[in-house]
């Protein structure tokens, strides 16, 4: 988060290490514990109150260049506002080096075992656990995707890589798109849109730091994989984005929804047309469900799942079709 035009001359040969932690309830500053594996590594922190976390870069810069200009440090205040729902953790030293971070709750009680939770969190037992976790991941990309004897190991570790970041891309967002309408439908007004119903969107994004929110025509490219990965969460996703479907079959292209995702687009383009539909990609990995559920690829409950999907979506699928086939035409 460091701006590099804040930057001391003699800071810059350090690295700076910034952890984020969101809390709802008031919080004490104790409770976070850095672990360092060398003897010139410096912890400071700051906690905010904000009702958005979109925020959070232009809180942490401003108060960074505050310190800056006061004391002539890049580091942050070591103090925080009544009752912060948001604390920034700043930890610095000289490249390369290790530490571990934890943060635990519920340390007033007399049985909080502050220690052992600790210790089961960070140093070898940490270690240990972040193995077993990576030879699940290896197992189950092995299973999903079966790349072992079609392409080589570089190959594998990329498509680890992208299923990685694809996976943890996904999120959950609520609230309402702008729709544009014709002058006629609100006369005398100089906005000629409306407000979509408030809605929540379970998805994948095309990128977490330029595109943080769902792309109708992506997200059927996404569960090309995402479904061989865990059918349920593939179900969950598609099962999100035809909720978005009004009256007339069309699902708004690309979902803004939140706050935070308005301040990353810019105004001219967050206004969506009802005129205008992306190629229905969803379609892509429903087909790979069906035939799937044809070849008996799937387990039992695997199959329920998708089966009672299909047929509870069925309806709006229709809808989607029949938009597509009376509106987009030319095409």
């Amino acid at each position: 988060m460091a701006c590099p035009s804040l930057v001391p001359p003699n800071l810059r040969s350090y690295s700076f290490f910034n952890c984020c932690i969101l809390l709802k309830a008031p919080i004490l500053i104790h409770y976070f514990s850095v672990f360092p594996f060398q003897d010139d590594l410096e912890v400071h922190y700051a906690g905010f109150k904000t009702p958005h976390i979109h925020n959070l870069s232009d809180l942490v810069q401003e108060n960074l260049g505050l310190q800056v200009r006061k004391f002539g440090r890049l580091q942050l205040p070591d103090t925080y506002v009544d009752s912060p729902n948001i604390l920034v953790f700043q930890i610095s030293a000289r490249a390369p080096f290790r530490t571990d971070v934890a943060f635990i709750s519920g340390t007033r009680s007399e049985s909080s075992r502050v220690e052992e939770r600790v210790s089961s969190l960070t140093g070898t037992s940490l270690t240990n656990q972040l193995k077993e976790k990576q030879r699940e991941f290896d197992t189950k990309f092995e299973k999903s995707f079966n790349l072992v004897d079609k392409v080589d190991s570089e190959s594998i570790v990329a498509g680890k890589a992208a299923i990685a970041n694809l996976l943890g891309g996904i999120g959950y967002f609520f609230g309402q798109s702008k729709i544009a309408v014709s002058g006629d439908m609100l006369p005398g007004s100089h906005d000629n849109s409306i407000l979509y119903w408030p809605a929540e969107l379970y998805t994948a994004v095309p990128s977490r730091p330029f595109f943080p929110r769902g792309f109708l025509w992506d997200e059927g490219f996404h569960q090309l994989l995402i479904w061989r990965w865990d059918t349920h969460i593939s179900l969950d996703i598609i099962g999100h984005w035809l909720d978005l479907m009004n009256i007339d079959g069309w699902i708004p292209r690309e979902q803004i929804l939140g706050v935070e995702a308005l301040s990353k687009v810019p105004s001219d383009f967050v206004t969506q047309l009802p005129t205008n539909g992306n190629p229905p990609a969803l379609l892509l990995a429903l087909r790979d469900l069906v035939h799937g559920l044809k070849k008996n690829k799937f387990t039992a409950a695997e199959s329920d799942a998708i089966s009672s999907f299909v047929e509870r979506a069925f309806v709006r699928l229709e809808a989607w079709f029949q938009w597509f086939n009376t509106t987009q035409s030319g095409i």
